[in-house]
């Protein structure tokens, strides 16, 4: 059945967004509305967002004033079947909601059916349509169909668990076909086309005829008519008897003409790609973070099941022009994930359900809404290394994104800006709806398959094939100044056979912190330590920087993972700390680290649990160890400060012979994966390539696997925080080094 992505999109006054918003912000929504959406049986994903018209990127935009706009109600779906029955089912399951909404924003409608119908949009990449783009991971796949196969896959994983040892799959699948007959689950021995388990159809001839059919369908055909008009001009003309007669003359002044054309056809085209080009080298690039609140705000709506929702708001570039290249842009994404991708995927990304992107008619702002699998960060993962081109040739065309190429080249494949960017976009939704919220794309596409195989499946071969849908899950430079990174970065301690981990609590004063710092400063570790008899690492959480006199700006430039710390409700939920893992069962770290702010970052949790900073001490002998750590111990006591917890390393047993010794990694692997080569850490060899990894994978301040230098932690020179020592600091969270007299020589792991 073909499914319909719906846009609606409801313009509302700036003064009453606030009132119809904020009493129902939730993810997910009421009960009472999501078995409404249920009981529809034919809506996949729904989701309510609002697109504010006070937005201070739609005033001003390079000196053009722009009268404010309205804000607008977006209602998004994925639903089987077409306007109508959309339409219709939305306003039957949300009626009474959707109109106390609509009144509280003061929205004028006759009826809430018609005011939908009124405001949705369709969209496409010809010329006359609604700039867009739509996207749909589960071709073929009705909500019924899926929540059927998925019920299907459950009963016969429970009839498998007791299968006898040895049977060969053919007899095994007809046993499970037997018992589902005689339970009556007759609907699953009719085969029904999945093309979500399809491979890509076309051939390399296929897809540069597919490329050249859509591309004269939605954007090149005004320009062949244009050569075509002289022809058309000969051919009729022909009808006249004074011109038939002298023919041949005409049809050289025919050509002549049509080759005009083409040449100044031509000539705007180079001119209008040169234009591209030097706009692209000075249109400006953000590197502004988002705010830590607003990524709470989102994030606390993020990670509830196996999908995940994104809505973004971006303000277009203005002018013309880059009307005309998001138009292209939309053609060249529409035509990678119709040609270049199998059904349910894009390109080799197979994790997104639903995406739609629409120009909101009327507005400079480009709408992206996107339905997804997986943790967000994940999600752009898949943007930066395996969609880059389609995203970059839609998203280079609004202000701010990172600097791009010849409209589809770099962009997104600079990933720290994009993430920073993409972030900054965001908007929570008021109100999201998923119809089957515990299935990710890659087991619908397995239930499909175990459906498949009861209809279909006739040899050993075949069964052999099925039965695997039951086993496992899917599996899912510049020279370094490595004086100023730290020795823990450059390869493992295993020559210093003993150690310790102090987990401290500084003093609250922050001069007395500083002075701690400035007592061990000289002692900790960087570079190559190798022939060192012990050593020191020192990291620092977020609490610890404060109470060393970093302020909440400072703070503001470090990544925001590192400031919220990994056990804020909504990153331990991605992380999988859930259940006994769950943070509140740490023995440490699990503290308020936003001391700063009135709200916990990881509400629930023992602030008694919260530890600043973290002192690894690495010695030859027991003795020095000893020593070592009551001297370390001493000095942070001396402070006012106190160690919190202590964890002692296991002694790494004497090596054996040279002869005897497997040379392995520092983890204990014997191949690069565990621990990659930090290209120009050491000399290498070709047998090393596929280990090496880009400095800025790893260290701020270098280029990454990408050839891009991430945004680093800043700290105005004016704002030394760090006297009266110089001292070289280290965020544990996220491996941060900063050195006082080279802020941006910093790393990241």
């Amino acid at each position: 059945m073909e499914k319909y992505l719906d846009t609606i999109g409801a313009p509302l006054l700036e003064d009453h967004v606030t009132s119809a918003l904020s009493p129902r912000q939730a993810n997910g929504g009421k009960s009472i509305l999501r078995a409404g959406l249920d009981d529809t049986q034919i809506i996949h994903f729904l989701s309510i967002t609002v697109v504010r018209g006070d937005d201070a990127r739609s005033i001003g935009v390079q000196g053009e004033y722009r009268q404010p706009e309205n804000s607008f109600i977006i209602i998004e779906a994925s639903v089987d079947g077409g306007t109508d029955r959309a339409i219709d089912a939305i306003a039957a399951a949300m009626r009474t909601e959707l109109e106390k909404m609509l009144t509280e924003a003061k929205v004028p409608y006759k009826g809430v059916s018609e005011l939908l119908r009124k405001h949705h949009h369709d969209v496409g990449q010809g010329w006359f349509s609604t700039p867009g783009l739509n996207y749909d991971g589960t071709p073929g796949m009705t909500v019924q169909r899926i929540k059927q196969e998925a019920a299907l896959a459950e009963q016969i994983e429970d009839m498998l668990q007791n299968r006898p040892r040895g049977s060969n799959a053919l007899s095994v699948i007809e046993k499970v076909r037997s018992k589902l007959w005689d339970t009556g689950e007759k609907w699953a021995f009719v085969e029904e086309p999945a093309p979500c388990l399809q491979a890509n159809g076309f051939s390399s001839w296929g897809y540069y005829w597919g490329l050249a059919k859509s591309a004269i369908a939605s954007l090149a055909w005004p320009f062949l008519l244009v050569l075509a008009v002289p022809a058309l001009i000969f051919l009729l003309s022909l009808a006249m008897p004074e011109f038939r007669a002298r023919w041949y003359e005409h049809i050289l002044t025919t050509g002549l003409i049509t080759l005009a054309l083409f040449v100044i056809v031509l000539a705007a085209a180079a001119a209008g790609y040169a234009w591209l080009r030097r706009r692209e080298k000075i249109d400006v690039c953000d590197d502004i973070a988002p705010t830590t609140e607003h990524v709470e705000k989102l994030m606390r709506r993020e990670t509830f099941g196996a999908q995940n929702h994104l809505a973004a708001s971006s303000i277009m570039k203005p002018g013309w022009f880059r009307w005309l290249t998001l138009r292209i842009g939309f053609w060249g994404a529409g035509a990678i994930a119709t040609y270049g991708s199998r059904p349910s995927f894009l390109g080799s990304t197979g994790v997104i359900h639903f995406a739609r992107w629409i120009l909101l008619p009327g507005t400079n702002k480009l709408l992206f809404m996107s339905n997804y699998d997986g943790a967000w960060e994940s999600y752009l993962e898949d943007f930066i290394e395996k969609a880059h081109d389609g995203v970059t040739g839609i998203w280079s065309n609004t202000q701010g994104f990172p600097r791009t190429e010849r409209l589809f080249s770099k962009g997104a494949t600079d990933g720290d800006r994009l993430r920073l960017w993409t972030r900054r976009q965001q908007h929570p939704s008021w109100f999201w709806y998923v119809a089957y919220p515990k299935l990710s794309l890659a087991r619908i596409r397995t239930n499909a398959a175990i459906r498949q195989g009861i209809a279909a499946a006739r040899t050993e071969a075949d069964a052999a094939d099925w039965l695997s849908c039951f086993g496992s899950s899917p599996r899912p430079a510049n020279a370094l100044q490595l004086e100023e990174i730290s020795t823990l970065i450059l390869g493992g301690l295993g020559r210093l056979r003993f150690g310790t981990c102090l987990f401290l609590r500084l003093p609250h004063d922050e001069e007395e912190s500083r002075k701690w710092l400035a007592g061990v400063s000289n002692d900790i570790s960087y570079g190559d330590h190798r022939n060192a008899s012990n050593a020191l690492v020192v990291g620092f959480a977020p609490s610890g920087l404060r109470k060393l006199g970093l302020t909440g700006e400072h703070l503001a430039t470090f990544p925001v993972a590192f400031q919220q710390g990994n056990a804020a409700p909504w990153r331990a939920r991605t992380l999988g700390d859930i259940g006994v893992d769950d943070p509140e069962h740490w023995l440490w770290g699990a503290g308020n680290q936003s001391t700063d702010r009135t709200a916990a970052m990881s509400a629930g949790t023992d602030a008694g649990k919260q530890v600043d900073a973290v002192m690894l001490i690495y010695a030859r002998d027991p003795e020095q160890l000893r020593k070592l750590e009551q001297e370390r111990i001493d000095q942070i006591e001396g402070h006012h400060g106190r160690v919190g917890f202590r964890i002692g390393f296991k002694e790494i047993p004497e090596p054996k012979a040279a002869a005897q010794r497997l040379q392995r990694e520092p983890f204990g692997f014997a191949d690069g994966i565990s621990n990659p080569i930090i290209r120009g850490t050491r000399p290498t060899t070709s047998e090393d390539a596929p280990h090496l990894v880009g400095p800025g994978e790893f260290i701020l301040g270098y280029p990454d696997n990408l050839g891009y230098t991430p945004p680093s932690p800043t700290v105005a020179p004016g704002d030394d925080v760090f006297s009266p020592a110089p001292a070289r600091i280290c965020c544990d969270n996220v491996r941060t080094f900063l050195s006082p007299r080279q802020r941006t020589g910093t790393t990241w792991g």
